[in-house]
């Protein structure tokens, strides 16, 4: 409890849900001083970490209201994290690295910003807001900011009309109570994507045993914010959220055998990134949470880790993969409106869920205020919008925002099954093999009732494990990649071959290599000339991994159109901007101010709306669509140094500043 509100004064929003898009939420809303409630009914913040990216444009956001410094001071030094690793295991058979700090997109990103993205874990994170918005509402002059946890909002009324009541804005995650009583749906289209088992677990003696296989194999740091791993025993991506305190989680794949009820996208509640699932139990499938000793197993064979290794597992949790966004941000009344998970849910590829939700926040706190101090004012400025009107372009600039990063979301999701793919764990067949046995049961059910009610779906589920097992077999086949005269970790400055640099964004390499091996290293030669099919087999599919993440068409991390490009291209109720090609319910883009069409394959293309009064095509480079500055309506506001002036006798002398100095970057956008 922050602060308490003055007897006789109403409160003028309610903030639904204590996440750190709400917190940052009270947070503007009490720098603005407009009178507000939030309610979150845990009692105390999740432990589990989930989001982790923070990413440019949201560091600019926390700039402005001073909390750069200290995210920045809370994260691991980029060091540690500024890298995607492709292994057998954390500490095994390396496969491929990229240095995303080593790419030129980050060079391009720094020049247009002065802050840079950073890796955070969200409890860490959501300490801050919380810390900050706490101190913002005491300092609020008139107490009138309320924060409050271990209070459960019940029911939310849609009133209409003139009738009394605020702004009440659904913070509440996937399964809001808001947006149930807006009567808002959700639109997705794609099923569930994946299902997981995530698993936080500690285990500070990684941090040593990484930098002691760095000075080993000669290949340097291995320290890196994901590990995607990849051997007969597991499959899985590792998430270090801070390597030298010893803090990861594992994101194990899971194929889970449904029952006939399947849990629709959004009806449940989110966690980890996407929508906590019912299929464990009876609550939608059959898979029972597996033991705390099969859990470890399955951690120490992505290490590669001996038994004595100390792992702590601390919380394990299912969840569902999927793509959803609410049909309009705002209710019909134009008094109820949704921000970050309530409003859409992301696959955790790009990690554009949190990053957007603040985004979101960031949108409609200025709005809510413009509208609270109209409601003040006994003579309003015939000039400025209505405040319904103004607030009513919340909702027409962030859904199409939300749109476009659940497009690229999913795209990078199906990017990122590109090097399993290439290693011959297919992904389409795993879920073909689940839908076989899935309709197999319903046959059965349909034909033979008594059959099917004796065999419990445990049975099924474990047939299917068998087999995704029995799927894992090629990476038995593949050569060491530690064999290799070559070093696969990308980044400007990294050696591709023993004279050569490859850059990858030529999409070819140079005379005498083939995407970075030597044809006088070991594996090269054992792979042009082994008389093994088999092994020639394991080798060609070695090498098509290795070239897919060296030439950037794995996963990326860096996504300048989607961090700085947004343009809302409607403002005060214009469509002059509008492209023949955009349905009139969207008038907003996430676009730059040129128009482009690059491949689906790239995961960062123009959403269908796209809207340009440009026909410039964007630059793609590192396998991203890059953000161009534009001083167009609706664009941010492109940053750049400012040259500040000093008054002397013979009038003003300018004087350069540079970091620490009395100059700043400028530019709020």
């Amino acid at each position: 409890r922050a602060a308490e509100p003055a007897a006789t004064e109403r409160t003028f929003a309610t903030i639904v849900g204590g996440g750190p898009v709400g917190l940052y939420l009270s947070l503007l809303l009490s720098r603005y001083g407009v009178p507000h409630v939030l309610a979150e009914k845990a009692h105390t913040p999740s432990t589990h970490p989930r989001a982790h990216l923070v990413n440019t444009r949201t560091m600019e956001l926390l700039r402005q209201v001073g909390l750069e410094d200290a995210v920045h001071a809370a994260s691991p030094p980029p060091d540690s994290w500024r890298r995607f690793v492709y292994a057998e295991s954390v500490l095994g058979t390396h496969i491929a690295t990229i240095d995303h700090m080593g790419l030129e997109t980050w060079s391009k990103l720094c020049e247009a910003s002065p802050s840079r993205l950073t890796h955070l874990s969200l409890p860490q994170l959501e300490a801050i807001l919380a810390s900050a918005a706490n101190r913002a509402a005491a300092a609020n002059n008139k107490g009138q900011a309320l924060l409050l946890r271990g209070a459960e909002v019940t029911a939310v009324e849609s009133l209409e009309g003139d009738s009394p009541g605020g702004p009440v804005i659904g913070a509440d995650g996937a399964s809001s109570l808001v947006r149930r009583a807006a009567n808002i749906e959700m639109r997705s289209g794609q099923k569930v994507l994946q299902h997981f088992e995530s698993v936080h677990f500690d285990c500070p003696q990684l941090a040593p045993l990484l930098k002691a296989v760095a000075l080993k194999d000669g290949r340097g740091a291995r320290e890196a914010m994901l590990y995607f791993v990849f051997n007969p025993s597991a499959i899985a991506v590792l998430v270090a959220h801070d390597i030298e305190r010893g803090e990861w989680v594992a994101q194990l794949p899971r194929f889970p055998v449904q029952n006939t009820e399947a849990l629709a996208p959004g009806a449940s509640s989110k966690q980890g990134g996407s929508v906590a699932s019912g299929w464990s139990g009876s609550a939608g499938g059959a898979s029972a949470p597996r033991s705390l000793a099969e859990v470890e197993a399955t951690l120490r064979a992505c290490l590669g880790a001996e038994p004595s290794l100390n792992l702590n597992v601390q919380d394990v949790r299912q969840w569902r993969m999927v793509a959803a966004v609410a049909e309009r941000f705002t209710s019909d009344c134009g008094r109820l409106h949704l921000a970050g998970d309530s409003a859409h849910q992301f696959p955790p590829s790009g990690g554009f869920g949190m990053n957007t939700g603040l985004h979101d926040a960031h949108n409609l706190a200025w709005k809510l205020a413009v509208a609270y101090r109209a409601g003040l004012s006994a003579e309003p400025d015939a000039h400025l919008l209505k405040p319904l009107d103004l607030i009513a372009s919340y909702s027409r600039e962030r859904q199409p925002v939300a749109e476009f990063a659940a497009d690229v979301a999913v795209r990078n999701f199906k990017r990122g099954l590109k090097v399993p793919d290439a290693l011959g764990l297919s992904h389409a067949a795993a879920q073909t093999l689940l839908s076989l046995v899935e309709r197999t049961m319903s046959a059965v059910s349909a034909a033979a009732p008594a059959v099917h009610a004796a065999l419990p779906i445990s049975a099924a589920q474990n047939a299917v494990d068998a087999l995704m097992q029995i799927g894992r077999l090629p990476l038995r086949f593949l050569p060491s990649a530690s064999s290799a005269g070559f070093n696969s970790t990308l980044g400007v400055g990294s050696r591709m071959g023993p004279r050569a640099d490859v850059s990858p964004n030529s999409g070819a390499s140079p005379p005498g290599f083939k995407f970075g091996i030597s044809p006088g290293s070991s594996l090269g030669s054992s792979l042009g000339s082994s008389s093994n099919p088999i092994a020639r087999w394991g080798g060609d599919r070695l090498l098509a991994a290795q070239r897919i993440v060296t030439c950037c068409e794995a996963l990326p991390l860096l996504f300048p159109q989607v961090e700085l490009g947004t343009v809302y291209s409607q403002l005060a109720g214009s469509t002059h901007a509008l492209s023949p090609r955009n349905s009139p319910s969207n008038r907003a883009s996430p676009s730059s101010s040129s128009s482009s069409s690059p491949s689906p394959s790239n995961g960062s293309s123009n959403s269908p709306n796209h809207i340009s009064n440009s026909s410039t095509t964007l630059p793609e480079l590192d396998g991203v669509t890059q953000y161009l500055e534009s001083t167009r309506i609706g664009a941010r506001m492109p940053h750049a140094p400012l040259l500040r002036l000093s008054k002397s006798d013979g009038g003003y002398a300018g004087y350069a500043s540079g970091s620490g100095a009395a100059g700043e970057i400028g530019g709020a956008g």
